[in-house]
């Protein structure tokens, strides 16, 4: 089995967008990446139409949640998806170094 890349999905509020991204990144590509998702600032929940949508298209929500980036997240990730709207130099300064 070829090793699955880690990819971290991260948007402003981790209510919406970026747990959106990982759970159909769960369903759709579970082979090929191991998904989790965070936020600059999050809300501390996921958004009810988030989940409802999720759901109505045939995605598990269960699970899901609001959190912030943690450095054990970040240096673990192979890939870092950057749906914030906001300039990486700027969203992630707080993370010197740049993810594997």
């Amino acid at each position: 089995m070829t090793k699955r890349a880690k990819v971290l999905f991260i948007c402003i509020g981790n209510s919406c967008r970026s747990p959106m991204a990982e759970a159909i990144a769960w369903r759709d590509a579970s082979e090929e990446i191991e998904a989790s998702s965070a936020g600059l600032a999050p809300l501390g929940f996921v958004a009810k139409m988030t989940t409802q949508t999720l759901v109505k298209n045939g995605y598990a929500a269960a699970g899901l949640a609001s959190k912030p980036i943690v450095s054990e997240a970040w240096e673990s990730a192979d890939i870092v998806i950057n749906m914030s709207g906001r300039a990486s130099e700027f969203a992630f300064r707080n993370f010197q170094a740049t993810p594997n």
